[in-house]
């Protein structure tokens, strides 16, 4: 007798090949039959009559171990048809941490309890550093989870313990490892014993559990590491078969330095040459074009150019014995890591008047607003550049960045923002990103891509928040529905195509053997789909909404998502790197 049986769907298998009409019989959290199983029994049954069921897909790029320990559940991947995140990237990671925490985006309710938050909020190279135990207890009254880790060993005895919506292939962040070692004092070159404690806690990890490596060439305090000591935890990966994967170097600043000769195509060049003298195998996170594009009217040809640039980079280097792989996120201009409101970046100021409300009522005195205005000018003197509103009561600011608000109203930018705050202290506001399609069309085409979404994983009720009227922060549009909107971005693939890159092809890119495919012998992470309504449903206004289309949701055999019902079977295991 079968645990499940998917009758009467048509089979995505993973491989880019045509559909095929198939029941799919399921037992002990496998693909046990395919074909015809009209005449066997099984304890439940699923009706796939006029839908597709694929296999369950692959985020190539995520940072859901930083959320998992709050928000186990993993809503907001699950309701978009993810079963498996491969995670702990851009340095960052949550684990080992036995003497010290980097912060990581997504705790921040448990670190203001022991540390001021810092004006910009959570931003990578701006994270806080306290000692790991003098967080513990906060965190558990932030989130009423336990923070009971310090070695990969024990984080992965804590996911056995609470269990976890999806599948998790987590990477040790190099950040992170280079604060074990070298404390409050990582932003720095490391000395040699202190480089040999990171290969010792970086080895010892990889064998404890933990996936592969990762690099952020933006973020400190990664971003000060010498090519001795990347190449020096990139060879201990190799001698484990772990892969190492970057968040390349974007920006001019690195080392404490800024070189004002720095090019996007100097980023590639370095990590490429540490995977060719190290031999590690290497993964390049969130893929972006050999060179800059700015919008105009020859966006499209240049950004194609562009991006042929680094896919041609990237081949003469496989020519030459390197093992590379990548992911690309969506053009989405609202992808980041969360979505906050204005006053959030104004946080501190916005705590010492007791909530949003008495900050209101300070800045109506022109002396406050002034010094407020004043400080940022001194200290922060690209506050709100780039920043574009995308819900406020004044509509009229709505999709226009605060400095042509500021324009509009004859004010400078950080007046402009404190204007938006008095009249919308609920402004939801993002930084602005040009995206360029043209750029993601020559990538998506490469038969090997993967995708990724570069988010957490919350529960739809997710908002971070001190008190009821203290700012606070969301998931992002992406982090609830970017894997299907992958099916609407990129039309000249077929629907087989779009299913083998957030599958087959990611499963193939991190080795694994028992899922991305649907095989009998295969693991039971599946996804039954409504083509018909299958829509992302991303929205700016409410970040938290679910796409339409996914029917079910399937994690190693267990139901975890019935027509955007959550079950919380929690049925996600830990995958290990490869032996």
């Amino acid at each position: 007798m079968l645990d499940l049986i998917i009758k009467g769907g048509a089979v995505c298998d993973g491989s880019g090949g045509p559909l095929f009409n198939a029941d799919i019989g399921i037992r002990d959290g496998m693909i046990a039959r395919i074909g015809d199983l009209g005449g066997c029994e099984a304890a439940k049954f699923i009706d796939a009559e006029g839908r597709v069921v694929t296999p369950g897909f692959i985020d190539m790029h995520s940072h859901a171990d930083g959320s998992v320990p709050m928000w186990p559940d993993m809503e907001s991947a699950l309701g978009q048809g993810v079963t498996t995140c491969f995670t702990g990237h851009c340095g960052m990671g949550i684990a080992p941490i036995p003497k010290f925490f980097l912060e990581h985006y997504f705790q921040a309710k448990a670190f203001n309890k022991v540390i001021p938050q810092v004006t910009g909020g959570p931003i990578p190279g701006m994270s806080r550093l306290v000692e790991t135990d003098s967080v513990r207890k906060a965190f558990y009254e932030a989130y009423g989870e336990e923070l009971d880790w310090g070695s990969f060993a024990e984080f992965a005895d804590h996911l056995r313990r609470v269990g976890h919506g999806c599948n998790l292939a987590v990477n040790v962040g190099h950040s992170q490892l280079r604060c074990q070692i070298m404390g409050y004092d990582a932003n720095r070159a490391a000395a040699p014993e202190e480089i040999e404690q990171m290969a010792e806690l970086l080895s010892r990890s990889l064998d404890e559990g933990a996936y592969g490596l990762s690099f952020g060439f933006d973020y400190a305090p990664s971003n000060y590491a010498e090519e001795d000591e990347l190449l020096r935890l990139m060879r201990v990966a190799k001698e484990k078969d772990a892969v190492v994967t970057a968040h390349m170097q974007h920006g001019p600043e690195r080392r404490g330095k800024v070189n004002r000769d720095f090019r996007l195509l100097d980023g590639y060049t370095e990590f490429l040459e540490l995977g060719l003298k190290s031999g590690a195998r290497i993964h390049i996170s969130h893929i972006y074009p050999a060179f800059e594009v700015a919008p105009g009217e020859n966006a499209d040809i240049l950004g194609r150019a562009a991006a042929r640039s680094a896919l041609e980079l990237i081949e003469r280097y496989r020519e030459k014995g390197v093992r590379i792989t990548w992911d690309y996120l969506t053009p989405h201009p609202a992808a980041c890591y969360f979505f906050p409101q204005l006053a959030w970046r104004l946080r501190p100021y916005v705590t010492d008047c007791g909530g949003k409300q008495g900050f209101i009522k300070a800045l109506q005195n022109p002396w406050y607003r002034n010094y407020v205005a004043e400080e940022l000018r001194s200290e922060r003197p690209n506050w709100g550049k780039d920043m574009i509103v995308y819900r406020c009561k004044e509509e009229s600011f709505e999709g226009r960045t605060i400095e042509e608000i500021g324009e509009t109203l004859g004010i400078d930018r950080i007046d402009a923002g404190l204007e938006i705050i008095m009249k919308d202290p609920e402004t939801m506001c993002d930084r602005v990103r040009y995206t360029d399609p043209a750029e993601g069309h020559e990538f998506v085409t490469d038969e090997d891509m993967t995708f990724g979404t570069d988010n957490g994983a919350h529960n739809y009720d997710f908002l971070e928040q001190d008190g009821p009227d203290m700012p606070y922060i969301v998931g992002t549009p992406t982090e609830f529905g970017c894997m299907v909107e992958y099916f609407n971005i990129f039309r000249e693939l077929t629907f087989e195509a779009v299913v083998k890159r957030l599958t087959g092809n990611a499963a193939k890119m991190l080795r694994l053997t028992d899922r991305g495919f649907i095989l009998e012998g295969m693991r039971a992470d599946l996804v039954v789909i409504n083509r018909n309504e299958l829509r992302s449903n991303l929205s700016v206004g409410e970040p938290r909404t679910a796409p339409d289309g996914i029917d079910y949701v399937i994690v190693n055999g267990a139901i975890a998502l019935d027509h955007k019902k959550h079950l919380h079977p929690r049925s996600g295991m830990l995958i290990r790197k490869p032996e």
